[in-house]
């Protein structure tokens, strides 16, 4: 069954069953990747036993900065730009290569590195870009979201639970049909 002595010794003592229900467990494997199995009762000889079983796999981990990849890649993307294609984005490039001087919470001004005022500009771009483009999303609909919570949400949201709860609760559920 095994194809080894070592791929069955994964599986000793693991539970096995034939088709004609009678249960069992592995023993013992020997040297050619057959078995030895106890029964609770007699099987067949042409009763199929059917073995399963769960191995431990390990999951290698995975991590994928999202922020610096997009960081690398807008910022790749600006300056592939030519200044005839988008006016915006050579200002954004000057801006990238500029070198404000950055001040202190105590009040002192001081010049950093000329990456660190790109990468602080660069920053102050995108959070630009962001919230001019809030103003262009879509406005949701809220009674539709609304129209889809369970019976019982809707029932707290609109507060229907008063003095005379049966007529008001045959309303609700008619006007929502």
């Amino acid at each position: 069954m095994f194809s080894s002595k070592l791929e069955g010794q994964k599986f000793l003592q693991s539970n096995i069953k034939s088709l004609s229900g009678i249960r069992g467990i592995i023993k013992k494997i020997e040297r050619t990747g057959n078995f030895r199995a106890t029964f609770e009762g007699n099987v067949k000889n042409g009763d199929t036993v059917i073995l399963n079983t769960f191995v431990k796999m390990e999951i290698s981990k995975y991590c994928y900065p999202h922020s610096e990849k997009y960081y690398q890649t807008r910022k790749e993307y600006l300056l592939s730009q030519s200044q005839n294609d988008l006016s915006s984005s050579s200002d954004d490039i000057s801006e990238l290569n500029e070198k404000p001087e950055k001040s202190n919470i105590s009040g002192e001004s001081s010049s950093s590195t000329s990456e660190e005022n790109g990468q602080n500009a660069f920053l102050m771009m995108i959070g630009q870009h962001i919230r001019s483009n809030e103003e262009k999303a879509p406005k949701v609909n809220l009674t539709r979201l609304t129209s889809q919570l369970p019976l019982h949400k809707r029932l707290e949201k609109e507060e229907i639970f008063t003095s005379n709860k049966k007529s008001n609760l045959e309303n609700f559920i008619l006007k929502n049909r």
